[in-house]
């Protein structure tokens, strides 16, 4: 896939609430623009497609359901407390981001890279990863039940007290991450991929005691 920089290199500096009532009354995406210092609460986006687009240093609280991603950068943007349910993020980049208490559930999440970001107490229940990689990034008291995961990369991730009810972690390698306190179904653990140290920690889940 060509570089995302190379995608966005013709992005054009708009206005975001602009450019959402044009795409509403014409029914058309939005593609090609860039989206800085956006300070928005309230928002309300439903069914549009925003494509080859950047947000940068960005505050936006509101509800984001059923909108697709395509070729998007995220670049120093605050998204807490939103809601991104049943939404699509396609070959999307997300880079010192937060979207803690944010809801993205039934949501899918496809060759989207994630690093340095706090995702902190989100919900992701029933959603699809596929070719994500997460790097140096905090998903705290987060709820990945009932998730697909597929080709997932997770390198120095925070994990501590999520939930992953439901979900099969086989072949998914938590070695570099905090996974202390998860919740987890002993038959969900099978193939995953742990140290010695979080071998440990997750025997409490086998009631048994180590000496």
């Amino acid at each position: 896939m060509e570089s995302l920089k190379n995608i966005l290199e013709n992005v054009k500096e708009s206005n975001l609430i602009e450019k959402v009532n044009e795409a509403t009354e014409e029914n058309i995406d939005i593609t090609d623009y860039l989206f800085l210092n956006e300070n928005i609460e309230g928002i309300f986006i439903e069914k549009r497609e925003f494509k080859r687009c950047i947000f940068r240093n960005c505050k936006i609280n509101g509800n984001l359901e059923k909108v697709d991603f395509t070729y998007v950068l995220f670049d120093n943007c605050d998204f807490s407390n939103s809601t991104f349910n049943d939404s699509n993020f396609n070959y999307c980049n997300f880079l010192n981001c937060k979207l803690i208490g944010s809801n993205l559930i039934e949501t899918r999440i496809n060759e989207v890279s994630i690093t340095d970001s706090n995702f902190s107490l989100s919900n992701f229940s029933r959603s699809n990863f596929r070719d994500i990689k997460i790097k140096s990034s905090t998903f705290e008291s987060s709820v990945f039940g009932e998730v697909n995961f597929y080709k997932a990369s997770f390198d120095e991730v925070i994990f501590t007290k999520s939930d992953f009810s439901g979900t099969s972690l086989n072949m998914i390698d938590f070695s570099s991450c905090n996974i202390e306190g998860i919740i987890v179904r002993i038959e969900n653990l099978k193939g995953a991929i742990v140290n010695n140290y979080q071998a440990l920690e997750l025997s409490r889940l086998l009631e048994i005691k180590i000496k």
